[in-house]
């Protein structure tokens, strides 16, 4: 992390961040609330105001395509037609402030309504005295009548006199331009991001800055120091941020300020979370990458694939994913996604004690085929037996589990004939 720092006068801070969000921490770091219901995602900001103690806040909202019931229109045009209500509430101050946005979202193309990689990003701006906020974001979907919701409680600082740093505004790099997403998750795609925050009352020439990055047990991954000459009482920050080098995971931001004639320490904290290539032979050994494509390979390919020397490995890899890539002249590769996709669900939802997810029964299917259109629960009362039938209606297939001894272990029933259908020469 050898990277350089970009301070910006504290006056160029409303022109950089016109699209820019981040949460404002004080004295005692409060970790930002990310809120998220059904595949909406909520968080805010707050940095100090014109007139202190008012803070300005701004809430960010964000719905993704795939959401969203686009209805075709007689221009050729996919149109969504949402209405987004803002509930902000504060019971020690007996305060309650509303706000509406409607909004039209148009597409050319269908596919990319159902895309959900492409995000809604909207905007609340506001003015608020400090304090503690509940917060509730409603969507309401014109097309369909479909409702969702998001809640959080917001933190808002005092900013009059104190020694403190904002929120950290961790935005993805593409194509030269900042963006950002509330849902902040980076890496694998997006592996470069900037990272952007504020310093108030600093009241010294001098400002040692230090920026970290932990794991969620507090362990120090990589780290970058350095003292930076001040020439105002509040100023902004601004630097390039790799996160190539990090294994997939949870990661914590915090960047810590201090004086150095009375050491006083002013810092805020952000938790990300890091996707990596699920073929990168960095972070995963070939072994175990070879075990998991074993759905989708014969035995002698497996065997072929075994013998590969260490020097062909990855390529071996990446050859395989590009020749089922349904979009090669894209960096994206759709079908690799949706099937590490289903392995890091089938792990989430299915593990055992002696299992990872996608190794149980449950988890062979859903890898296979990804979540079924309805899953029927049968009981017999004269034995404890429990049946689960998961049916997939579009592949007129029905798969059966059946839980014998009440230990939570389910066996796929006909497993044999199925793994000889789906599986090549398993």
């Amino acid at each position: 992390m050898n990277k350089q720092l970009f301070i910006y006068p504290y006056a160029k801070i409303r022109h950089i961040l016109k699209s820019s969000f981040y949460v404002v921490f004080f004295a005692t770091v409060t970790l930002p609330l990310i809120a998220q219901a059904g595949g909406i995602k909520a968080d805010y900001l707050t940095f100090r105001s014109a007139r202190p103690p008012l803070a300005y806040v701004e809430i960010y909202f964000s719905v993704s395509n795939s959401l969203l019931h686009f209805v075709k229109t007689e221009k050729d045009k996919y149109q969504a037609y949402i209405e987004v209500l803002v509930n902000v509430n504060s019971p020690e101050q007996n305060k309650n402030i509303s706000k509406r946005m409607v909004k039209k979202i148009s597409s050319r193309y269908y596919h990319a309504t159902r895309d959900d990689e492409i995000n809604n990003i909207f905007k609340f701006p506001m003015k608020l005295m400090p304090g503690y906020y509940e917060t509730i974001i409603t969507m309401y979907d014109k097309n369909n009548d479909h409702r969702y919701a998001a809640e959080m409680m917001m933190h808002v600082p005092d900013y009059s006199d104190s020694f403190s740093v904002s929120s950290l505004r961790i935005s993805r790099v593409k194509n030269d331009e900042n963006v950002f997403n509330p849902d902040l998750t980076f890496g694998f795609v997006h592996q470069e991001a900037d990272i952007y925050f504020e310093t108030y009352n600093i009241d010294s020439d001098l400002l040692h800055t230090e920026i970290i990055i932990l794991t969620p047990q507090g362990n120090v991954v990589q780290s970058i120091a350095q003292m930076v000459r001040i020439y105002r009482n509040q100023v902004a920050f601004e630097m390039p941020l790799s996160l190539a080098d990090l294994a997939m995971g949870p990661y914590k931001i915090r960047v810590v300020q201090r004086r150095p004639e009375d050491g006083r320490q002013a810092f805020s904290e952000k938790q990300i979370f890091v996707l990596q290539s699920p073929i990168n032979l960095r972070f995963k050994n070939y072994q175990t990458a070879l075990d998991e494509i074993r759905y989708l390979i014969s035995e002698q390919e497996y065997e072929r694939m075994l013998k590969v020397p260490p020097e062909e490995q990855q390529q071996t890899l990446l050859d395989f994913w590009r020749e089922k890539d349904p979009t090669p002249e894209t960096a994206k590769n759709e079908a690799m996604l949706e099937y590490y996709s289903r392995m890091y669900e089938a792990n989430r939802f299915f593990h055992s004690s002696s299992l990872p997810g996608w190794q149980t029964d449950f988890g062979f299917i859903y890898v296979l085929f990804g979540p079924p259109d309805e899953i029927l629960r049968f009981y017999r009362r004269d034995r404890f037996e429990e049946r689960h039938v998961w049916r997939y209606k579009k592949l007129n297939l029905s798969f059966t589990f059946i839980n014998w001894h009440n230990y939570n272990i389910y066996t796929l029933l006909d497993k044999k004939n199925i793994t000889a259908r789906f599986v090549p020469n398993y």
